[in-house]
């Protein structure tokens, strides 16, 4: 057994050995290019980005040193559909019922646009176990985190 053990141990020293001589033999290290970029530059790429620089604490745009990036709010688009009517669904959690089970009921129902949400929000915050039995009234305009209080006790 010792000498296995040995044995194993020489192969990753002979191994960390080659790797590191194929390492430094390698003239780029760097996993990145490093390019430096001046002020003006680096507002410009921002920009481009759908940025817009602004001085820090005023909101005023600015091109000058101290300011920071901040998104540029998209536009509301004029669509000619009219606002979503709000839904009311009134769910009723039975007995043995899991938290997947909801969340297709839910999504059958449209209250919600993915099952898999509901669902994943509940074993994350560690809720499932909390889903109480009775009726629960549901809007289709309730975020997952509504939801998920209006059928737990938590």
């Amino acid at each position: 057994m010792k000498h296995l053990i040995r044995t194993f141990a020489l192969g990753l020293i002979t191994s960390s050995a080659i790797i590191g001589i194929f390492y430094t033999l390698q003239e780029d290290h760097s996993s990145a290019a490093e390019t430096d970029i001046n002020l003006e530059e680096m507002i410009a790429m921002i920009e481009n980005r759908g940025f817009e620089v602004v001085e820090k604490g005023t909101g005023e745009k600015n091109d000058k040193a101290g300011h920071i990036a901040k998104p540029v709010p998209p536009e509301p688009e004029e669509s000619g559909k009219p606002e979503e009517v709000q839904k009311t669904y009134v769910i009723s959690i039975e007995k043995g019922m899991t938290s997947q089970d909801i969340s297709k009921d839910l999504f059958e129902a449209g209250m919600i646009k993915d099952s898999s949400m509901l669902n994943d929000y509940l074993q994350d915050n560690n809720l499932s176990r909390e889903v109480q039995i009775g009726k629960f009234e549901i809007t289709n305009k309730m975020e997952i985190e509504e939801i998920a209080n209006a059928i737990t006790s938590k």
